[in-house]
């Protein structure tokens, strides 16, 4: 195996590429959105952005992949950084760089690569658009032309990508250990302590602003069923898609977190009582026509999966003391939105002034 070689200017590179603070953080809609339709467009299993840091290639958005990153000297996208063009390997086993490399000889089982180098507007190549596949092929060159066009998409992504002010300024506030200590790294989203440390940030900003918070407490209903049925890559799968969707319909400065197994967490700055069933009814319209299955015609199991909700209004004098209360008022409502059926929203009592859990 030929390790990636290190470029000249790798120094300079990793540094322009830390400073856009895209490191070890959440996931991005619009990136997920190239990903997706790299895969479509390829027909691969696998479509990623990957970015180059100094001893790791790092996936900002991943499909069909579960693993969050790879060593950088094992990676197929150390090589492709090294030309501002496409790279493509048609069969690993067939390429003395990659026959022996533990990416073709185990998990994922490379056969097949190409990847397309992104530049930042500082001029470096930061990483990867990529497809991969588990068989060796030829792709025509109109659909490696229309992958190349995603990945100008994706550079322009990468450098607009708004978190919103409160969680941008997290990542600012934190070196890369330190983000990653409040990352999931399955749903690339953040996680219970991540989002606590979130919602005190913007709870500050609520009651300085008299601005109300909405909380939504999300699972995936049957998600042990799903899991018994069909193992833990199915109700891994569900786990990320949903994660997917949460980010691609809720607003930038949305938080977005996973609590534990299939359930997650929406804090939603700004959103009035009155707004909160109609915001919940959407996101769970949008996991009914989109949370898709990948089962055979013949399973126990519909081919699509739904969820419940709890949501919760916080007044914003009540925001800086009032997530116990918040958390548990929203918890219980989803815990009666189950009770009844599921796939369906319930509205807590709302957390005031004074309010305990």
């Amino acid at each position: 195996m030929k390790c990636a070689p290190i470029p000249a200017d790798d120094s300079e590179r990793l540094a322009s590429l830390r400073a856009m603070n895209v490191l070890s953080s959440p996931a991005d809609a619009a990136l997920d959105s190239v990903t997706r339709l790299a895969h479509r467009l390829s027909g691969l299993p696998i479509a990623l952005i990957s970015l180059i840091d100094v001893d790791r290639q790092w996936f900002l958005s991943r499909f069909g992949l579960q693993a969050p990153e790879t060593s950088r000297d094992i990676s197929f996208c150390g090589h492709a950084i090294l030309r501002d063009d496409l790279f493509i390997i048609p069969d690993a086993l067939k390429d003395a760089r990659f026959a022996d490399n533990p990416l073709v000889i185990g998990p994922p089982f490379i056969r097949y690569y190409a990847g397309i180098p992104l530049r930042n507007t500082a001029g470096f190549l930061i990483g990867t658009l990529c497809i991969i596949d588990q068989q060796p092929r030829k792709m025509d060159w109109e659909t490696l032309s229309s992958l190349k066009d995603l990945a100008r998409l994706a550079e322009v992504a990468i450098e607009n990508r708004h978190l919103g002010e409160t969680q941008g300024q997290l990542l600012r506030d934190l070196d890369e250990d330190g983000r990653e200590a409040l990352i999931c790294p399955l749903s690339q989203t953040w996680n219970r302590i991540g989002f606590e440390t979130l919602y005190r940030r913007e709870a500050v900003t609520a009651a300085r602003d008299t601005r109300p918070l909405g909380l939504a407490v999300l699972e995936v209903d049957h998600a042990n069923r799903i899991g018994d049925i069909h193992g833990p890559d199915m109700e891994t799968h569900v786990v990320c898609l949903l994660a997917s969707l949460l980010r691609g319909h809720t607003r930038s400065d949305d938080i977005v977190a996973r609590l534990d197994a299939a359930r997650f967490m929406v804090l939603m700055p700004g959103v009035r009582e009155a707004d909160l069933t109609r915001t919940g009814d959407h996101i769970l319209d949008v996991v009914r026509t989109q949370g898709l299955l990948p089962v055979s015609s013949d399973s126990p199991l519909p081919h699509r999966f739904t969820c419940s909700a709890g949501v919760v209004a916080i007044d914003p004098m009540a925001a800086p003391g009032g997530w116990d209360a918040a958390f548990t008022r929203a918890d219980e409502a989803l815990s009666e939105a189950r009770a009844r059926g599921g796939d369906q929203v319930r509205i807590g009592v709302s957390v005031g002034p004074g309010a305990v859990a």
